[in-house]
Order: structure tokens, then sequence, then C-alpha cells
């Protein structure tokens, strides 16, 4: 048990280093696969910043961005307090200049405060992330070792990859990524009373300091970032070094003695590109001891109680003179039983709630937007998601197999196998989410011999708002756009539209994200916007909702009608019409099934 109690704290730490590695790189991708798509080439400076102003200002941990060629041409950018500063290299055979230019972002408009030149030379090809950066079409980037970065002062490594352009030029791009936050997470984690963590690089140097009475504030860490790890006076972290140094093979697990203590160490390696971190966690036997008491007498009262209710129950059992207190008994314990179930299911609903985006998110990232969202029971099998970066937006509509607890079970399966495909895996285009998804879905529900065909239908789109794009695939689900329309242009046959506007469905693959008899991959569909058009995703919870004076299905048909009825309303407008038009079809008919519907208008 104390081992399972050392994995488990371990795991918080390993946890957090993937997370944060993981978005430096799914940033990265997307500025990179611009690049590989010449969308850089003949930019000026300031079109420049436009693009990657938002890299520095939504992921902090990424301070400085570089852009270099063969030539030794580069551009850098950088965030410092509330400036932000470039460094132009121009390079060619007679000179070599360096500009730079400080300026502020307010209101997005960029108004440049400064420009002089510098003095000193700096050739980008001669950096270590020029270097190393490999040019392959895969997901391999080259990731530097620790080091203090040149221009900001600042500690952390650097990511980079190279692409060559049409005519074979080479170009490199790199970002600077902090480990500042690393630190502040190990010298703030309680992993218990007087346990610690750190991490150390190859050279124990620290990546990530311990928790210590030196580091309660974020400006305390500063001086400490990098430093050797036998530098800083941290009787446990020395005593453990010296300790480990006398075993002949290396291990996972150590114990050792620390005035009179027993200690536990636990070291584990974490692998980022050509350098393998270290992280230790050291914790006295008693911290753990007394979590193993605490959890040992909370199984006692419970087995406790469970003897005494058994006990009660067989005794009332035996005398049918104490029927009446048995059933009230019963009664009792029904009702404990059924408030019980209550709540946990009130506690499922909150715990769903934390993994679905808040409404304010979606309004900040989706002014003109609305989301119906009405689940049959408590909690529910349909979902909406999101995920951002730059420009871009990922958003869903996702309706899983059954509803309730269940249902919602099975969300959480889903949103995590989306949230890897895009973070861990750094797919981009929807259709291949999907397959990539698909596969994750089908190996959780696959983890034992019972086959189980579990999953989902859902309509998955890609807003590129600077190029007034969306991609979208689906599973079972359709996505609808009702758009103006255009004069001289053919209105197909059989086509749902009114005097001015026509809906547009673009049909989803035929196959749930799970197991399926025939899978296929998913196909991508690729859709120009306009300013006005109005995007639909949607379980199919309305249109199969029974109701009417006939107590029919609402429909499909009659749900494009209605959509395209109220697509002119302001989308505030359009959620209450909805929310109305549902609640009038139903009457006093229960519901069957969860509903999720998702508006925005461009």
């Amino acid at each position: 048990m104390l081992e399972d109690l050392l994995d488990e704290k371990m795991g918080l730490v390993e946890d957090k280093m993937d997370a944060f590695f993981s978005q430096a790189e799914d940033s990265f991708f997307v500025a990179y696969d611009r690049g590989v798509l010449g969308v850089y080439k003949d930019l000026n400076v300031e079109q420049m910043n436009r693009m990657f102003t938002p890299v520095l200002d939504n992921f902090k941990l990424v301070s400085t961005v570089c852009l270099a060629d063969k030539d030794g041409n580069n551009y850098m950018l950088m965030h410092s307090d509330d400036f932000y500063v470039n460094v132009i290299t121009q390079q060619d055979l007679k000179s070599h200049k360096q500009l730079r230019y400080k300026w502020r972002k307010c209101g997005g408009e960029h108004s440049l405060l400064m420009k002089d030149s510098l003095e000193y030379f700096f050739d980008p090809r001669t950096r270590p992330w020029y270097i190393g950066a490999p040019i392959l079409g895969d997901k391999t980037v080259f990731w530097t070792k620790p080091y203090r970065f040149m221009f900001t002062d600042m500690s952390g490594l650097t990511i980079s990859k190279a692409w060559k352009d049409r005519g074979g030029e080479k170009h490199v791009l790199s970002y600077d990524v902090s480990i500042f936050d690393i630190s502040w997470f190990t010298s703030q984690m309680e992993i218990s009373p007087r346990g610690k963590v750190c991490i150390l690089t190859d050279d124990n140097c620290y990546l990530g300091l311990p928790k210590d009475d030196r580091f309660k504030e974020p400006n305390d860490l500063l001086d400490y970032l990098l430093i050797k790890a036998d530098s800083i006076d941290i009787p446990e972290m020395l005593t453990a070094k010296t300790e480990v140094l006398k075993y002949k093979t290396q291990k996972e697990l150590y114990t050792y003695y620390f005035h009179g203590e027993k200690y536990f160490l636990e070291v584990k390696p974490f692998t980022l590109g050509d350098s393998t971190f270290k992280i230790l966690m050291f914790i006295p036997e008693d911290d753990l001891t007394k979590d193993i008491q605490i959890f040992s007498w909370i199984v006692i009262v419970i087995l406790s109680v469970i003897a005494v209710m058994t006990y009660g129950i067989v005794q009332a059992n035996q005398s049918k003179r104490k029927a009446n207190n048995l059933l009230s008994i019963q009664k009792q314990e029904i009702e404990f039983k059924n408030q019980k179930i209550n709540d946990s299911i009130s506690y499922a609903k909150h715990l769903q709630e934390a993994i679905l985006p808040s409404i304010d998110q979606i309004n900040k990232l989706l002014p003109h937007s609305f989301i119906f969202y009405r689940p049959k029971d408590v909690v529910s099998g349909d979902f909406y998601w999101k995920y951002s970066f730059d420009s871009i937006l990922f958003y869903a509509i996702a309706d899983c197999t059954g509803h309730g607890v269940p249902g919602a079970m099975v969300s959480v399966v889903c949103v995590n196998a989306l949230n890897r495909a895009i973070r861990k895996h750094g797919i981009v285009e929807p259709g291949k989410i999907l397959d990539h998804v698909r596969e994750l879905v089908i190996d959780a529900f696959s983890q034992n011999q019972n086959e189980m065909a579990d999953g989902m239908d859902i309509a998955l789109c890609c807003f590129d708002f600077e190029m007034n794009k969306l991609w979208y695939a689906g599973a079972n689900n359709s996505l609808y756009k009702v758009s103006q329309i255009k004069k001289g242009v053919e209105i197909p046959m059989k086509s749902i539209c009114n005097a001015d506007r026509i809906l547009h469905d673009y049909p989803a693959t035929r196959q749930p994200i799970g197991k399926s008899d025939r899978a296929e991959k998913f196909v991508t569909h690729e859709i120009e916007l306009e300013k006005g058009d109005c995007i639909y995703m949607f379980s199919d919870g309305f249109s199969d909702q029974f109701g009417g004076p006939k107590g029919k299905k609402y429909m499909s048909r009659a749900f494009k009608k209605f959509l395209l009825s109220i697509s002119d309303k302001p989308m505030e407008e359009q959620k209450v019409l909805m929310e109305k038009e549902f609640q009038e079809w139903k009457g006093e008919l229960e519901q069957v099934d969860d509903v999720c519907v998702g508006g925005v208008k461009i």
C-alpha cells in the first residue's frame, strides 16, 4: 500500500510535466504548419507580429518566437511586462544588421514606441535550436537542453523544427519555453506534510525546485532556476543523494534515514527529446503511514456500520413482533439509500459540469452563439466541447451511448479522447481527429473480455476566423449552414429555403465513434464562411422527441425548417424560440432523450 500511495503522488507530477510540454507542442505545430504552407513568406514585421502575439498572450510559458532562414536572417518576438520587443537580424555579403523594435499592443493596434540598432553580433545558424531542428513531415521536434535564454535571461528550453520551401530554402521555427511554471508547481506541491518533489536535469541542476521556506513567492524562484542541486542547502535532498550513491545499481524506490527517521525516495525518469530529467520525490515514512491509518480507520468504521446494520436486519427478521420496527428501519434505509443515490447523481452532475466548457468561455470565443442543453435526467450523455489556440477553435456537439449516469460516464471517456487527440497527438484535421478518437474509445472499452459497443455520435468542426473557413467531420451527426441566397445562383431541388435564405446540409460519415461492422475513414468537409452565416450542430434528441397533436416524432425535416425560420434572429432570441418550440411540441409527454443544439453566427 505504501508503494501504491507513492505511485499515485508521483503520477500527479508526471501528468503535470506531460501537460506542460504538450501544451507548448500543440501551439508550436499550429504555427509550424502555417510556415510549411508558406503563410509567413514576404510578410513585414508588423504582419508577423499580428501572427505571433496571440501565442505570447495565450501561452504564458512561451517567452520568445524565432523564425530563421539559411542565410542567417532572423525574426524574433519577445514579451516583456506590458511591452513587446522585436529583434530583427538581416545579413548579406557585406553587412550584418540587427534592429530592435519596442512596441505596445492596445485595443488590437500595434503602437511603435522605439526603434534602434544593436551592436553585438547574433547569427541564428550557430544556435543549438537551429542546428538540431529536424526536417521531417511527422510530429518529431527538437528540444534543446535547459539553458538561460540570451535575450530575456529566463531559464528554459527551446523547441524547434525546420522545413524547406518550394525553392529548397531551409527555414526554422523555434519557441523559447520558460520552466518557471514547473518550478512553481513543484515548490508549492503538498504531497504530504513534510514530503517534497523536485526535478533535476541530467547534470543535476534544478528544473523544478522543491518545497522550501525560501520559495513562498513566485519571484523567490528566479535566482535558483537551473542551479546545481548541491548549491542549495536542503538537508533531505543532500542526504538522499549520499544514500543513493551507496547503491551499485539504479532503481526507482530507495529508503534512507534522515535524523533517525526513515524516508522513501522514488526516482522516475522523464524523457523530452534527447534529454532525460529525473523526478525525485522524498517522503517520511510517518507521513505515509498516517495516510494509511486514516484510510484504515475509514474502512473499519464502514465495516462496523455494515456489521451493525446487518445484525439489526437479522434480529428484526427473527421476530414478527418487531415487524413494524423492521418496516420503519427498512423505510429509513431506503430513504437513506435514495438520498445517497441522489447525492451521488448530484455529484456526478458537478463532475460532468467540470469537463464542459463554461458558457462564459464559449461566449468569449463565439460572442454570437447559443447552446440549448437539456439533459433527460440530471446528468447527460450529450455534451458540448471546445478547444482553442491562436485563431483556431475546435467546437463539437456529441451524443454518447445512453443517457443519465451511464451516458455521462461514456461522455467522460469521449471528452478525454478528444483532448488527447489534439493536445497530445497534435492532430488538427477533424476527420483525422475522429479516426484517432475512435481508436482511443474502442481501446478504452476493450480492457476486458466483455465486448462493449459504447461510443458516441458527434459533429466536430474547426473554425479558422482569419481565413473565414471551417472544416467539419461528423460521426452520424450532420452540420447545417444557413446562408444568404446569392443572386444568379441556382437553388438545388428539394432544398430547404425561404425567400432569401437557404439551408445547406453537410452529411456525416454514417458510422459512430466506437465499434462498427464496416469501419471507414471519416470525411472532412471544407466550408467557406461569410458574414451572417449561421452554423448549427446538434444531437438527435430534438428531432426524436415525441409530441404535437398526434404524439409523433418531430423529425429532421421539421427541425431544418424551424432552424431556417429563426436563422435571421439574434442568437439569444434563437435560443429562446428553440426552448419554446421544444416545450410546446413535447407538451405533457416525457422527454425521450438528452437534447443539445449549438448555434454560431459568423
